[in-house]
C-alpha cells in the first residue's frame, strides 16, 4: 500500500472516532470537500494528499488545536 493512502486510511479512522454517527461514506465525501470544496466532483478529483491536509486540519480544530 501507498504511504500515502496508509496515512489516509488512519486518519479516516481518528475521524471515524471524531464523528461516531456519520457513515464511512459521508466522511469520505465530507474528507474530499473539505479538500476541493463544496462541488460534486470533490470525491472524484481529490487527491490524496489534499485529503491528508484537509483530514489533518480537521482533526486539529476538532480537538481545539492541539495535536
Amino acid at each position: 500500500m501507498k504511504p500515502e493512502r496508509d496515512e489516509l486510511l488512519t486518519l479516516l479512522a481518528q475521524l471515524s472516532e471524531l464523528y461516531p454517527d456519520m457513515r464511512f461514506g459521508q466522511l469520505v465525501t465530507n474528507v474530499a470537500q473539505w479538500a476541493k470544496g463544496p462541488v460534486v466532483s470533490a470525491a472524484w478529483d481529490a487527491t490524496d494528499q489534499e485529503m491528508i491536509q484537509a483530514a489533518k486540519t480537521n482533526i486539529q480544530r476538532q480537538r481545539g488545536g492541539k495535536s
